[in-house]
C-alpha cells in the first residue's frame, strides 16, 4: 500500500475508534434495528439478558463477543458504524442476506478480525480499502454483491495471514481483467501484477 493510502486508511480508523463509544450490547442492538431485526428467520433471545446467549452470538470466558454469524436470516438494511466496536471479534458472518448500501469504514477497525464473509447480499459502493487495516484477516468473502470500482491493491499485498480472498460476481475495474464473474483465489500476499497473470480471462464468448 503506498504511503499517502496507508494515512488515509490509518486516518479513518483513528476516527471511527474515536467515535466507538457504546457497549458491544448497544452496537448489536443498533445493528439489530438497522438490519430490520424483528423481521429475523431467527432473533432468539435478543434483547433480553446476557448477549453471549443471544441467537448467532459467540462470547469468550471473558463474555466480549468473538463471532456474530447471522448468515441466511433475513437480515434486510444498511450496515452502521457499529459494526466496528467489537475489538475481539474474530468470525463476522453475514452472508446470504439483503444487506445494501456500502460497507461502513469502520469495518476496519476490528483487529482480532480473521474471518469476514459478506458474500451474496446487496452491497454497493467501492471494496471497502479500511479492510487493509484488519491485520490478522485469513478469509475474506465479498462475492455476489454490486460492488465496483478498482481492487485495492492491499488486497493481496498487504494482509500478511491472508488464505483466501473471493470476489465473485461484481462490478469491478481496474488493474485485474474485466470479468463478467471474477474470482480471487489468493493463498499468500502476491503482488498485484503476478496475481493478475493468474486469473483467468473469463470475459470472452466460449
Amino acid at each position: 500500500m503506498k504511503f499517502g493510502t496507508t494515512l488515509v486508511v490509518l486516518g479513518l480508523i483513528a476516527t471511527v475508534f474515536a467515535q466507538c463509544v457504546i457497549t458491544e450490547e448497544e452496537a448489536l442492538m443498533n445493528m439489530y434495528v438497522a438490519l430490520g431485526g424483528d423481521s429475523w428467520t431467527d432473533n432468539t433471545n435478543w434483547n433480553t439478558g446476557d448477549v453471549c446467549t443471544w441467537y448467532g452470538i459467540g462470547c469468550n470466558i471473558d463474555g466480549y463477543v468473538v463471532s456474530i454469524d447471522l448468515s441466511n436470516n433475513n437480515l434486510v438494511g444498511l450496515l452502521t458504524d457499529d459494526i466496528g466496536c467489537f475489538p475481539y471479534l474474530k468470525s463476522l458472518q453475514l452472508n446470504d442476506n439483503e444487506i445494501s448500501g456500502p460497507v461502513p469504514d469502520a469495518i476496519g477497525n476490528l483487529p482480532s478480525l480473521k474471518y469476514l464473509n459478506l458474500d451474496n447480499n446487496l452491497l454497493t459502493g467501492p471494496l471497502p480499502a479500511t479492510l487493509c487495516a484488519d491485520e490478522h484477516l485469513q478469509y475474506i468473502y465479498l462475492g455476489h454483491n454490486l460492488f465496483e470500482g478498482d481492487i485495492p491493491a492491499c488486497y493481496v499485498t498487504s494482509f500478511t495471514f491472508v488464505k483466501e480472498v473471493h470476489l465473485d460476481c461484481n462490478l469491478l475495474t481496474g488493474d485485474l481483467p474485466r470479468l463478467l464473474c471474477l474470482r480471487v483465489h489468493v493463498r499468500a500476499p502476491l503482488p498485484l501484477q503476478q496475481l493478475q497473470r493468474r486469473v483467468p480471462r473469463l470475459d470472452r464468448d466460449h
